[in-house]
């Protein structure tokens, strides 16, 4: 029974994944997905897979930084990066931000093509905010990637959540 339970939720979350990926999608990552840096689990502010910061939440401290990087590898050019996040507020040093790099595989030197943050989108709600991306995908000489910083600087009663990334045409 239990088995049969395990398999009927992964169906129904695969169809569920599937059936809302947008149009136009070229690549795309969950929270949970990207890999935290050491610093953050060095400083405390990470619970395996926790993409959400709330002060005076379980084992976490009331301020601190959650940084996530996300793998990209994608074969046609985007034009939009979309952060989906939610932020209960906009107060300075309370930000969920997505910002998409090129690493030159010969010199490791990195450029930022864009970069998108909650200060920008919809308090309250879970928002889906867009930044134009004006780079061609050169997979030869780069490799991609997208950095997620979620940061509380203050323990007022706030949540910062980082959702997904995707880069669309």
């Amino acid at each position: 029974m239990r088995t049969f339970l395990l398999v009927s939720l992964a169906v129904t979350f695969l169809g569920l994944t599937t059936t809302q990926v947008q149009a136009g999608t070229l690549w795309s990552a969950l929270g949970g997905s990207c890999m935290v840096d050491s610093a953050t689990v060095n400083g405390g502010n990470y619970i395996s897979g926790v993409t959400v910061w709330v002060p005076n939440g379980p084992d976490l401290p009331n301020s601190g930084t959650i940084n996530l990087y996300c793998p990209v590898f994608v074969t046609q050019s985007p034009t939009s990066l979309v952060l989906t996040e939610y932020s209960s507020t906009n107060a300075t040093g309370n930000v969920v931000s997505a910002a998409y790099y090129k690493m030159s595989k010969s010199t490791g030197n990195l450029t930022l093509i864009v970069a998108q943050n909650s200060t920008n989108c919809a308090l309250n709600t879970l928002s889906n905010c867009a930044a134009s991306v004006s780079d061609t995908v050169d997979n030869t000489n780069y490799s991609y990637f997208i950095a997620v910083t979620i940061t509380n600087s203050n323990s007022i009663d706030n949540t910062e959540t980082f959702y997904a990334v995707r880069l669309s045409n």
